[in-house]
């Protein structure tokens, strides 16, 4: 048995994941100081890591993402002082970022109101 690559990233929680035709997708999160910008790909076929384009805006954790029709997708989420609103899309073939339409109103609560 192989064992698998390490992670080269910092230690996070509340980061993102996704999949984009065989590869995996690792980023943003929080390292118990700072809201993190950073992603990775992993590619199972190799066994290796690969930094890729950092995330443009500001960073943060707690965010949603996924992968559809070989585009990677990551918005929301909490920068350490603000819930964003904002969504992106990732292009694996230009290793770049591009802003899409982000949402409009205020975070509503999971939790049901008091009596």
């Amino acid at each position: 048995m192989v064992p698998k690559s390490r992670f080269p990233g910092t230690a996070r929680n509340a980061a993102v994941g996704f999949a984009i035709n065989d590869k995996g997708y690792i980023g943003s999160g929080y390292d118990g100081l700072d809201e993190l910008a950073d992603f990775y790909s992993y590619d199972p076929s190799t066994n290796t890591w690969t930094t890729i384009a950092p995330f443009p805006s500001t960073p943060r954790r707690s965010a949603i993402a996924f992968g559809i029709n070989g585009y990677g997708y990551f918005g929301t989420g909490f920068d350490g002082d603000n819930d964003r609103k904002d969504f992106w899309k990732y292009d694996p073939s230009t290793d770049s970022w591009s802003e899409l339409v982000g949402f409009g109103g205020d975070k509503e609560g999971l939790q049901p109101p008091l009596p």
